[in-house]
Protein backbone atom coordinates (compact mmCIF):
# COMPACT_ATOMS: atom_id res chain seq x y z
CA UNK A 1 0.00 0.00 0.00
CA UNK A 2 2.98 2.68 0.89
CA UNK A 3 4.45 1.57 -2.69
CA UNK A 4 1.22 2.97 -4.25
CA UNK A 5 0.62 6.14 -1.77
CA UNK A 6 4.24 7.05 -3.06
CA UNK A 7 3.52 6.20 -6.55
CA UNK A 8 0.06 8.82 -6.67
CA UNK A 9 2.03 11.02 -4.50
CA UNK A 10 4.72 11.01 -7.66
CA UNK A 11 2.01 11.05 -10.60
CA UNK A 12 0.38 13.81 -8.78
CA UNK A 13 3.38 15.87 -8.87
CA UNK A 14 4.51 15.58 -12.12
CA UNK A 15 0.73 16.11 -13.52
CA UNK A 16 0.77 19.43 -11.22
CA UNK A 17 3.97 20.66 -12.34
CA UNK A 18 3.01 19.57 -16.12
CA UNK A 19 0.00 22.17 -15.43
CA UNK A 20 1.62 24.82 -13.84
CA UNK A 21 4.05 25.22 -17.00
CA UNK A 22 1.99 23.39 -19.55
CA UNK A 23 4.75 21.21 -21.03
CA UNK A 24 6.80 18.57 -19.93
CA UNK A 25 9.63 19.48 -22.08
CA UNK A 26 10.38 22.98 -22.65
CA UNK A 27 13.53 22.97 -25.58
CA UNK A 28 16.09 25.53 -25.73
CA UNK A 29 15.27 25.92 -29.91
CA UNK A 30 14.30 24.44 -32.52
CA UNK A 31 15.64 23.19 -36.10
CA UNK A 32 14.03 24.23 -39.19
CA UNK A 33 13.28 22.37 -41.47
CA UNK A 34 11.86 20.22 -38.86
CA UNK A 35 10.80 17.13 -40.88
CA UNK A 36 13.13 17.40 -44.50
CA UNK A 37 12.94 14.82 -46.49
CA UNK A 38 15.45 15.17 -49.37
CA UNK A 39 16.62 14.11 -52.73
CA UNK A 40 20.26 11.92 -52.68
CA UNK A 41 22.95 13.70 -53.30
CA UNK A 42 21.56 17.16 -53.04
CA UNK A 43 22.02 19.97 -50.74
CA UNK A 44 20.44 21.06 -47.45
CA UNK A 45 20.52 23.51 -45.32
CA UNK A 46 19.02 23.45 -41.70
CA UNK A 47 18.55 26.63 -39.61
CA UNK A 48 18.77 26.10 -35.09
CA UNK A 49 17.15 29.25 -33.83
CA UNK A 50 17.84 29.66 -29.66
CA UNK A 51 14.96 30.69 -27.46
CA UNK A 52 15.77 34.14 -25.90
CA UNK A 53 15.34 32.71 -22.17
CA UNK A 54 17.47 29.73 -22.81
CA UNK A 55 20.43 32.19 -24.14
CA UNK A 56 20.13 34.20 -20.96
CA UNK A 57 19.83 31.32 -18.61
CA UNK A 58 23.40 29.51 -19.84
CA UNK A 59 24.79 32.88 -21.12
CA UNK A 60 25.22 31.99 -24.63
CA UNK A 61 24.11 32.98 -28.39
CA UNK A 62 24.76 31.64 -31.79
CA UNK A 63 28.58 31.30 -31.56
CA UNK A 64 28.13 28.53 -28.70
CA UNK A 65 25.85 26.15 -31.18
CA UNK A 66 27.61 22.93 -32.25
CA UNK A 67 25.95 21.35 -35.09
CA UNK A 68 25.85 17.45 -34.82
CA UNK A 69 25.09 14.36 -37.18
CA UNK A 70 24.76 11.19 -36.17
CA UNK A 71 26.48 12.00 -32.62
CA UNK A 72 29.97 13.31 -34.91
CA UNK A 73 31.12 17.04 -34.60
CA UNK A 74 30.37 18.78 -37.97
CA UNK A 75 33.29 21.03 -39.01
CA UNK A 76 32.54 24.65 -37.61
CA UNK A 77 33.59 25.71 -41.57
CA UNK A 78 30.20 24.25 -42.73
CA UNK A 79 28.06 26.46 -40.01
CA UNK A 80 27.26 30.41 -40.95
CA UNK A 81 26.18 32.67 -38.05
CA UNK A 82 22.91 34.13 -38.96
CA UNK A 83 22.62 36.19 -35.99
CA UNK A 84 23.02 36.37 -32.48
CA UNK A 85 20.17 33.45 -32.41
CA UNK A 86 20.50 31.60 -35.27
CA UNK A 87 22.69 29.05 -36.72
CA UNK A 88 22.72 27.25 -40.36
CA UNK A 89 24.60 24.18 -41.08
CA UNK A 90 24.47 23.63 -45.31
CA UNK A 91 25.46 19.75 -46.49
CA UNK A 92 26.52 18.95 -50.19
CA UNK A 93 25.71 15.80 -51.94
CA UNK A 94 23.52 13.72 -49.46
CA UNK A 95 24.60 10.26 -49.46
CA UNK A 96 22.83 8.93 -46.69
CA UNK A 97 19.37 7.46 -46.07
CA UNK A 98 18.63 8.44 -42.95
CA UNK A 99 20.88 11.15 -40.77
CA UNK A 100 20.15 12.27 -37.17
CA UNK A 101 20.62 16.20 -37.10
CA UNK A 102 21.26 17.75 -33.78
CA UNK A 103 22.03 21.54 -32.29
CA UNK A 104 23.91 21.27 -29.63
CA UNK A 105 24.91 24.77 -27.14
CA UNK A 106 28.21 24.39 -25.47
CA UNK A 107 27.27 25.71 -21.55
CA UNK A 108 29.79 27.14 -19.18
CA UNK A 109 31.97 26.81 -22.40
CA UNK A 110 32.43 23.50 -22.64
CA UNK A 111 29.56 21.06 -21.38
CA UNK A 112 27.36 20.32 -24.42
CA UNK A 113 23.45 20.60 -24.09
CA UNK A 114 21.26 19.09 -26.89
CA UNK A 115 18.70 22.32 -28.00
CA UNK A 116 16.70 19.87 -30.65
CA UNK A 117 17.20 16.97 -33.07
CA UNK A 118 15.64 16.26 -36.08
CA UNK A 119 15.93 13.41 -38.74
CA UNK A 120 16.98 13.82 -41.97
CA UNK A 121 15.11 11.15 -44.35
CA UNK A 122 16.60 10.86 -48.21
CA UNK A 123 15.60 8.84 -50.97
Amino acid sequence: MLTLQTWLVQALFIFLTTESTGELLDPCGYISPESPVVQLHSNFTAVCVLKEKCMDYFHVNANYIVWKTNHFTIPKEQYTIINRTASSVTFTDIASLNIQLTCNILTFGQLEQNVYGITIISG
